[in-house]
Formats: C-alpha cells, structure tokens, sequence
C-alpha cells in the first residue's frame, strides 16, 4: 500500500508526512517501477531517464514520443502562455548528469514546441531544425564510459515566438569537448563524425582527402580507447548526416575538409 501511495504522488511537495531524502527516494523508486518518470517539484518537472530503446531517439524528425509526455507538453504550453501574456522571454533549462536524458528531452520539447506553435513537422523550419540537429549531433556527440550517444557540447536553443506562432528558431553551441580530440580514456572514443567518415566515404572521396588506406587502426586520434565499430550503422549515419547538410545547403566535403 505504501509503494502505491508513493507512487501516486505527482508533485514531490504534496508528499504526506516529513519531506527527507528518503521519502523523496523512495517516491522516485516507486513511481519509476510504475513506469512514471516525470515527476513535479513544483514548476520543475524532474524526469529519471529509464533507458529504454526508443528507436533512433536522437533526431528531431522522429521523436515520435513526443505525443507520450503530457508533462514535457505542458512545459510547454506554460512557456508559450507565458510569453504571449507577458511578452517577457521564457527560458526552460534542461540540467543533470552525463546521461540523464537531457538531449533527449530537448527532442521532445522542440517537436511538441512546432506542434504547438510551430505549424507541425512537415514545415521547412522543422525540417531545417532537424536537419541541423542530425548534423550536430554528428559533429559533437561522442561515446562515453558512461553514456554511448554523450553530448560533449552546450546547445543554446533560441525559438522567438509572436503571438502564440514560432517564427525563428537559432542555435548556439558552447563548451565543445576539445581535447577528446587528441586524447581519450579506456572505452571512450573520439567524436561520432570521423567513424563515420572513416565506413562511409566512397574510394573517390577518400582520395580526395588523403585517407586511401587508412582505417581507425592507423590514424593516432582514433586507435586509442575503444576501437569496436559496427561500419554498417557508421556508413549509414554518415548518409543521413549529409543528406542534412543538402537540405541545409552546405556541400558535406566543404565540411569534412
């Protein structure tokens, strides 16, 4: 009877009896079993990431589990009413640990911000936001001890929003991860994008960038800490990471270069 109450509790500062460490624990604990992974403190909204496997979580076009999280929409909602009654900007903070969840947190808020606001997916704003997200995540997203899709980037993401319509969406990315590039610890690796070039460039391509016959072995940034790759999913990626650079207009090898 205990565990149900416990996990009944939607907002931590409703909990019945002392408000300790233990009790809120203990709430966590059993909201989480009860497949319940939001949970209120008040207007913050505190999310245990369950990992589970959600597909290919990590692009904005297929947060298909967006409709699945009433409480991340009615952030959501909050900030638009506030912005539109107020006028005042409105910032919403995703914070936690390597892991936690945040970059995808951040998918879901911007998918349900272009349902509400944003005319939907099928815009070409979405469409460009997605395409641009594929392509950082690419850039700045490496493996990890802890976490296999890490983020070693800050995103800052702008979205100006008049009279209730989202017209303007700007990204600015803070803290790149520099020396992952030269230097990596036991089972991590360097950045997604150059395992990704490394099954992906054709022959021609390879040439063109002096990389003919070079694999992860030989090249001295990428043959330290964990030197697994599975070259199908690579190859595909980097497929998808330049087909967002064409929508975006940038030539991928203006890019690899």
């Amino acid at each position: 009877m205990r565990h149900t109450v416990c996990a009944e509790v939607q907002d931590l500062i409703h909990l019945p009896g002392p408000l300790t460490e233990d009790a809120v624990l203990r709430t966590l604990h059993a909201r989480f079993f009860n497949r319940e992974y939001f949970t209120n403190v008040g207007p913050i909204l505190l999310s245990v990431n369950p990992y589970q496997d959600v597909g290919n979580p990590l692009t904005l076009s297929s947060a298909h589990a967006a409709s699945r999280c009433p409480q991340l929409l009615r952030v959501v909602h909050e900030a638009v009413r506030q912005q539109s009654e107020t006028g005042y900007p409105q910032a919403i903070i995703l914070s936690g640990e390597s892991g936690s969840g945040k970059t995808y947190s951040s998918m879901l808020l911007l998918r349900q911000l272009f349902d509400v606001a944003g005319g939907g997916p099928e815009t070409d704003a979405f469409k460009h936001l997605a395409a641009a997200f594929t392509v950082l995540r690419s850039l700045g997203s490496a493996k990890t001890a802890n976490n296999s899709e890490s983020s070693r980037i800050g995103h800052f993401i702008e979205v100006q929003v008049t009279d209730g319509a989202l017209y303007r969406t700007k990204i600015h990315c803070y803290f790149l991860d520099q020396t992952r590039v030269i230097r990596l610890l036991p089972n991590e690796k360097n950045y997604h994008i150059f395992y990704q070039m490394l099954a992906g460039l054709t022959q021609e391509e390879r040439a063109q960038l002096s990389l003919a016959g070079y694999s992860l072995h030989n090249l001295c940034y990428l043959n330290q800490g964990d030197v697994s790759q599975n070259e199908t999913e690579d190859a595909s990626r980097f497929e998808a990471w330049k087909s967002c650079l064409s929508v975006l207009g940038i030539p991928s090898m203006d890019v690899v270069r």
